[in-house]
C-alpha cells in the first residue's frame, strides 16, 4: 500500500480539510445537544405488480418536496448495485441533480457511494457539479462498498481496504486541484486533474464516510471526516443492545477526532439511519407496520422471516428504532442523543408501505415530535 501511495507525488502530506466549527450549535434548555432530523430514502420498490421507474422517481420527488416543507434538514439516498432488484438508485447523484432544481433549502445527500468500485476522478467531477447545482446544499457520503460489489465489478475483493484507501486519497487530491499520475493494479492516471474546482470552499466539510464498526469510526475520526453509522444487525428474534453499540462508536469517533487535523474544532454530528413510524395510544404498531418492515428486511437479507414479525420484533425493542407512540419515540430519540449521536436520518418508506401512509407519518412526526427538539439546519 505504501508503494501505491508513493506513486502519487501530489498526495504526499495530504490530510483531511478541517470541518466547520459547530460551537454555535443551539442547545436544549436542559443543556442537551440539539437534534437534526433528516430523511433517509432507499429509493426502492417493493410494491407487487408493475410500477414504472418514472413513478418511483416521481414518488421520491414528492417525498423530498414534502420533507422540505415540513422542516426536515436534509434527505439522503442510498446506492444499490448488482443483485439488488428492489433498489432503483444505482446513481444517487442523478437524483440529487434533479432534486436540486425543485428544492430550495433542504440538504441533498448520498449515504453512501461505494467509492471502492468507482473512478475517483468521475466522482470528484460529479461532486463539483452537484455542489454548484445545489448551491452548497450537497452532503456526500463515501464508503468502501460491500465485497460482493467488488466481485461483481471484477475487482479484487481481498484488496478492498487498500483500493478504498487509495481512491479516497485520490478523490481528495482531485478536489484540491492536484494533478495526479499513477499506474498500478488499482488505478491509472496520467497528469489527470479536474477541469473545474468546487465553487464553495467548504466542500470538505460536507464529505463524510460510512461505517458499521467502532474501529471504522475511530479511523474516520482520525482522518477528520464526518461519520454516518449503520448499527450492526443480529440474528432474527434477538434484540441487539444498540444503545451500547452507538455509545462505543461515538466514543471511538471522538477519540479519533481528537487526533485529527481538525481536533481544534467541534466534531460534526454523527449520522445514523433509524426506521420511523409514530402511532396513537390506541393503535398497535405491529398491526400498522409489522408486515411492511418484514418485507423490507427480507428484501435486504434475501432470507424469509422464520415467523411473522420476527424481523420487526427484533427492532421494536432495540432502544433506537422510532416505532411506537409519541412517548416511546421520544424515549428512543433521547437514548440515541444521550449516547452521542444527534443527526437522525429517518426512514419512513420501508418495505411495501403505501406511499401516502409514509407521507402522512412524516407529517405527524413533524407536528408531534420535531417541535419538542431544537433542529439545527
Amino acid at each position: 500500500m505504501e508503494n501505491m501511495i508513493s506513486e502519487i507525488s501530489t498526495l504526499e502530506g495530504v490530510t483531511a480539510t478541517n470541518h466547520p466549527d459547530q460551537a454555535g450549535q443551539q442547545q436544549y434548555s436542559n443543556n442537551k445537544p440539539a437534534i437534526q432530523f433528516s430523511i433517509f430514502h432507499p429509493v426502492s420498490n417493493y410494491v407487487e405488480g408493475p410500477e414504472s421507474l418514472s413513478a418511483v422517481y416521481e414518488g421520491v420527488i414528492e417525498m423530498v418536496q414534502l420533507a422540505e416543507q415540513l422542516g426536515f434538514s436534509g434527505v439522503y439516498f442510498n446506492e444499490g448495485h448488482g443483485n439488488a432488484p428492489n433498489y432503483k438508485s444505482s446513481n444517487a447523484r442523478l437524483l440529487m441533480a434533479a432534486l436540486s432544481q425543485v428544492t430550495k433549502t433542504i440538504k441533498l445527500g448520498v449515504a453512501v457511494t461505494p467509492l471502492g468500485i468507482k473512478d475517483p476522478r468521475f466522482i470528484a467531477e460529479d461532486i463539483v457539479m452537484l455542489d454548484s447545482l445545489t448551491q452548497g446544499r450537497m452532503d456526500f457520503g463515501l464508503a468502501s462498498g460491500y465485497k460482493d460489489h467488488y466481485i461483481q465489478f471484477g475487482l479484487n475483493a481481498q484488496m478492498s481496504k487498500e483500493i478504498y484507501t487509495l481512491k479516497l486519497q485520490m478523490l481528495q487530491a482531485f478536489l484540491k486541484g492536484d494533478t495526479i499520475s499513477i499506474n498500478n493494479e488499482i488505478a491509472r492516471a496520467n497528469n489527470a486533474k479536474l477541469g473545474a474546482l468546487p465553487e464553495y470552499n467548504d466542500i470538505f466539510q460536507r464529505l463524510f464516510q460510512g461505517t458499521i464498526s467502532a474501529e471504522g469510526a475511530h479511523i474516520i475520526g482520525e482522518q477528520g471526516y464526518g461519520l454516518a453509522y449503520t448499527a450492526k444487525n443480529t440474528e432474527a428474534g434477538h434484540a441487539p443492545d444498540y444503545p451500547a453499540q452507538i455509545r462505543k462508536v461515538a466514543d471511538a469517533y471522538q477519540s479519533g477526532w481528537s487526533k485529527s487535523p481538525s481536533s481544534h474544532l467541534s466534531r460534526p454530528p454523527i449520522k445514523i439511519n433509524v426506521p420511523c413510524h409514530i402511532i396513537g395510544p390506541n393503535e398497535n404498531i405491529l398491526d400498522k407496520v409489522g408486515d411492511y418492515w418484514d418485507t423490507y428486511w427480507e428484501c435486504l437479507t434475501h432470507v424469509p422471516p422464520r415467523t411473522r414479525h420476527c424481523y420487526f420484533n427484533r427492532y421494536l425493542n432495540d432502544g433506537i428504532s422510532l416505532f411506537g407512540t409519541k412517548e416511546k419515540v421520544c424515549t428512543n430519540i433521547n437514548n440515541i442523543r444521550d449516547n452521542g449521536i444527534t443527526n437522525l436520518m429517518c426512514l419512513f418508506n420501508f418495505g411495501n408501505i403505501p406511499r401516502e401512509m409514509a407521507l402522512d407519518n412524516m407529517r405527524r412526526f413533524s407536528e408531534e415530535i420535531m417541535p419538542l427538539y431544537v433542529t439545527v439546519c
